[in-house]
């Protein structure tokens, strides 16, 4: 299951789902919508939301995600104050929405603060950074 935790972000994700499909993977796709970045049609539906939060797409009950975002920097944020993170507080909605395991893909990995620390808090399974900024190895790691 792709994810986008964003609309902005769903051509980006979009582009990965329909790579994987080319090539024989079964996965589904989805967006994350806040009652603000929704499209206009889904608004004006008039369908009574239980929540702020709504995903657009296949439903990530029993399946394994992979959030695809631009960015990520997790600052030293506690983890009840997460909703900040936009990779972060999508990782937490799917799991609360039934995901089993979570990955996150991003461009650019921004760390700072215990960002370490934060990441480890989360369900994160695993985060893949296509590098395109200087990171700091974490203490102990081999480069």
């Amino acid at each position: 299951m792709i994810v986008a935790p964003e609309p902005s972000l769903s051509m980006r994700a979009a582009r990965l789902f329909l790579h994987l499909k080319a090539n024989g993977v079964a996965c589904g796709y989805t967006t994350i919508c806040d009652k603000f970045s929704r499209p206009r049609y889904v608004r004006s539906m008039g369908v009574g939301y239980s929540s702020d939060v709504m995903l657009i797409g296949d439903d990530v009950k029993d399946r394994d995600c992979i959030i695809v975002d631009d960015m990520i920097d997790t600052v030293s944020a506690p983890l009840t104050e997460m909703k900040g993170t936009r990779t972060l507080g999508a990782v937490e909605l799917i799991k609360k929405r039934g995901a089993l395991k979570v990955y996150v893909a991003v461009t650019h990995g921004l760390f700072s603060g215990n960002s370490q620390k934060t990441i480890d808090r989360t369900p994160v399974e695993e985060v893949v950074i296509m590098n395109t900024t200087g990171v700091v190895p974490v203490r102990g790691e081999h480069t």
